[in-house]
């Protein structure tokens, strides 16, 4: 079983979209989180069900899609890190491949 942990950047993403559903439910915003958090836990025992970002083309970076959103991901033999949580329509940013 692989460990999950996230990036900075997923952290940012993760408390974006939370803010930005808060404005109309609080209620939901905790709920949509809580799904994208599980998702990602999900990882540890299946890191492979995620498809390939087709803008890398790299088989270690992975998405899983939890419309609307996009879970971005790099796999490795013992961890998985969440690099990015975004909407689904914004372009991936450059700096993806960091992971602080």
């Amino acid at each position: 079983m692989a460990r999950v942990r996230y990036a900075r950047q997923a952290l940012r993403g993760l408390a974006g979209v939370r803010r930005f559903i808060s404005i109309d439910s609080p209620r939901n915003a905790d709920a949509v989180v809580r799904a994208l958090v599980d998702a990602a836990d999900s990882l540890a025992a299946f890191p492979l069900r995620g498809r390939v970002v087709p803008e890398y083309g790299q088989e270690e970076v992975r998405e899983l899609l939890l419309h609307p959103y996009r879970m971005i991901y790099r796999v490795s033999v013992d961890e998985v890190v969440v690099l990015s949580v975004m909407h689904g329509h914004q372009l991936l940013p450059g700096d993806l491949e960091r992971e602080d």
